[in-house]
């Protein structure tokens, strides 16, 4: 997914008002982590919310191992 493509999804989310939903509400504090926890590590926000979107639909999401190579 490019970036223009990813900004685009979360447009379409905030005009719909997904996150003004219970489970939107935690969506929206889950990438909110994400995009935290990136710039902790010192990482370009962007490419790294790219690679997570090309990287997880492989991954396992019970075995821990496998998201944790995804982490910063």
């Amino acid at each position: 997914m490019r970036l223009k493509e990813l900004l685009s999804l979360l447009l379409s989310a905030v005009k719909t008002g997904f996150f003004n939903t219970p489970k939107g509400a935690v969506s929206s504090a889950t990438l909110y982590s994400i995009i935290g926890t990136a710039k902790a590590n010192n990482l370009i926000v962007e490419k790294y919310l790219i690679h997570l979107m090309n990287n997880l639909s492989e991954v396992n999401f019970i075995i821990d191992e496998l998201l944790e190579k995804l982490m910063p």
